[in-house]
């Protein structure tokens, strides 16, 4: 008798224990840490009075005008993450739509981007996915707020005029 006692009682403890450590592993599948917008972009922006959105990503969503008749705008993100190399380097990307699709984009359009980015100081275009095509700038994360401005400004006119141009759509 003593023996069963003892085995219903390890019994038991174990399946407490189970169920102690399923409430806890339950407890932190819904922890979900979202992702922080980048504080330094948070204060440029601000201080610039520039509008912006920030996504569930934590990343800045920022809708430039791109003429002067304020008909044309363009959406650009500001990744709140960075890449980090080394110790003191960190760069964060930059980025417009120019182009989208419902099926592949083409290669004769892939071309003209490469082509296109060759004569980019800042930025390049990437296939994104396999219907999209993004003006990527890879920046440090550390950019004066002149700096970062005439980037979004630079990108977002280029992949708005690229749009235009292949699209001519203001969609993106």
């Amino acid at each position: 008798m003593k023996k069963v006692a003892l085995m219903f009682g390890a019994l038991l403890m174990f399946g407490m224990t189970q169920g102690f450590f399923a409430q806890e592993l339950e407890a932190v599948e819904e922890e979900v840490v979202k992702p922080v917008a980048d504080a330094r972009i948070k204060a440029a922006l601000d201080r610039q009075k520039i509008d912006y959105e920030i996504d569930d990503d934590g990343d800045f969503r920022v809708i430039f005008t791109t003429d002067d008749d304020g008909d044309r705008t363009q959406l650009v993100f500001v990744n709140s993450n960075v890449e980090k190399y080394g110790e003191k380097l960190e760069i964060r990307e930059i980025w417009s739509l120019g182009y989208k699709n419902d099926g592949a984009v083409p290669p004769a359009l892939v071309k003209k981007a490469a082509k296109m980015s060759r004569d980019y100081i800042v930025g390049a275009w990437e296939v994104i996915g396999d219907n999209r095509l993004a003006l990527v700038a890879k920046v440090p994360a550390n950019l004066d707020d002149d700096t970062l401005l005439g980037t979004i400004g630079s990108v977002g006119r280029k992949a708005d005029a690229f749009e235009k141009d292949t699209q001519g759509t203001d969609d993106l």
